[in-house]
């Protein structure tokens, strides 16, 4: 997707004129369809200094690897996948992240991925899932160009298996 996106010509990229956005911690970026979130061993060992494990008990209990990637696990629940470390209220209210202050550059990106800014098309509908789409302050394109650059892009498709897990009980 990437490949494809800096093909573009200038003239052909839909969000030169920059797009707007703000969190609006809701959660809705780490739960719906099963996705793939990849880390490196640094931002590992940071998730788990932050969860006060060490980093062999997050990378066996909270992830799966491929090579030298590592990618976080989610679990079904009534919303369809949630992030191991998405935490929610009783009510089901997304009360937070676990490793918010430590939490991986392609979360920190988002939603300025390669296949939200594919078309206009595909960033009006992560807008519908994601309330801080099209709010906020106004990136620009070279602002939005550089964290699209720093978001990993998988080359595989993981094994179902891998990717999910009971949900965690932590604290």
């Amino acid at each position: 997707m990437w490949e494809k996106l800096k093909k573009l010509k200038f003239r052909d990229i839909w969000y030169k004129d920059g797009l707007r956005f703000e969190c609006q911690r809701c959660g809705a970026c780490c739960s719906g369809a099963p996705g793939i979130v990849q880390f490196t061993k640094e931002e590992g060992l940071a998730m788990a200094e932050e969860l006060g494990i060490p980093f062999e008990a997050l990378a066996e209990n909270f992830a799966y690897r491929h090579e030298d990637i590592y990618f976080l696990k989610d679990f079904p629940c009534e919303y369809g996948y949630d992030c191991v470390m998405l935490q929610r209220y009783e009510s089901g209210a997304p009360s937070g992240c676990l490793v918010s202050r430590s939490k991986p550059v392609q979360c920190k990106t988002w939603p300025f991925w390669p296949e939200i800014l594919y078309s206009k098309r595909t960033w009006e509908q992560a807008a519908k899932k994601c309330p801080g789409i099209n709010k906020g302050r106004l990136y620009t394109l070279e602002e939005i160009q550089k964290q699209m650059r720093q978001t990993p892009q998988p080359d595989f498709e993981p094994p179902e298996e891998d990717c999910h897990t009971q949900k965690p009980d932590i604290k």
